[in-house]
């Protein structure tokens, strides 16, 4: 199993990933070989696309996995089977998960005059303050026998 990942990491390396993202998608493979080798003890080359699916059930299962980080590992499984087995791979067979797309929020007309008035009117506060403390500054500095203690 060493050699298939070994191959793996020579050949994701090639794509020019960080370091971090080569370290994760290395994770799912790993998880994979260990499945092969301890639950299913097959190799690689000899696995169906029924187990390839009952991998992916049992890792979302047994890591809480969401949706889209079951969709990374489904690609690492496609790229491992297409460049470290050289065998095709067929997206009917084992297709991506489906998720939830957020869109960003948007605030209303209103909302957004809110927040560029309560914007405005700290500008104008901190200007205040600070053209208050200039003129303390300017006081004291022109004026230093007021500090001065009789």
């Amino acid at each position: 199993m060493d050699n298939y990942f070994n191959s793996y990491r020579e050949m994701i390396s090639l794509r020019g990933l960080t370091d971090h993202t080569l370290k994760n998608y290395c994770t799912y493979i790993r998880a994979y070989l260990d499945y092969l080798q301890h639950i299913l003890y097959k190799d690689p080359g000899d696995v169906s696309w029924q187990e390839l699916r009952d991998f992916i059930k049992w890792l979302q299962a047994d890591r809480c996995l969401s949706d889209r980080t079951v969709n990374t590992a489904i690609s690492q499984l496609r790229f491992f089977t297409m460049y470290v087995l050289h065998r095709p791979w067929d997206d009917t067979q084992l297709p991506m998960r489906k998720f939830d797309t957020y869109l960003p929020f948007v605030p209303s007309h209103v909302e957004a005059v809110e927040f560029i008035s309560s914007i405005c009117f700290l500008y104008k506060y901190f200007s205040t303050i600070s053209t208050f403390f200039s003129l303390i500054r300017y006081f004291f500095f022109h004026n230093p026998d007021i500090l001065s203690v009789p």
